[in-house]
């Protein structure tokens, strides 16, 4: 167990200093991602017709940060944080009793 905690640690830590190392979203959709979130704080609908769930997680986590900043940044840091630390936590699904397996079937 405590060998998957490093693991995402060092999977989080690594994510997280690609894209906090630039003022852009460096992931293949990162533009369609702050699109779909700011769509759903402004409008409350997607700006194009997607699987809700990611976007939804974007959406929230930036409505609490924007009681803290401006709502662009908010987004922004919304998106990055999530795409920091949900791909990591994927690796908790692929352990089954201290073990590594593969996540497909």
């Amino acid at each position: 167990m405590l060998r998957l905690l490093i693991l995402i640690a060092i999977a989080i830590a690594a994510r997280a200093w690609l894209l906090f190392s630039t003022p852009y979203v460096p992931v293949i959709n990162g533009a369609y991602y702050l699109l779909q979130a700011r769509s759903l704080l402004e409008k409350g609908a997607f700006g194009v017709p997607d699987l809700p769930l990611t976007f939804m997680m974007h959406a929230a986590l930036a409505k609490l940060l924007g009681a803290m900043m401006e709502q662009n940044a908010a987004i922004v840091l919304a998106v990055k944080l999530a795409e920091a630390t949900l791909p990591a936590l994927a690796a908790r699904r692929c352990n089954s009793r201290g073990r590594l397996r593969p996540c497909h079937r």
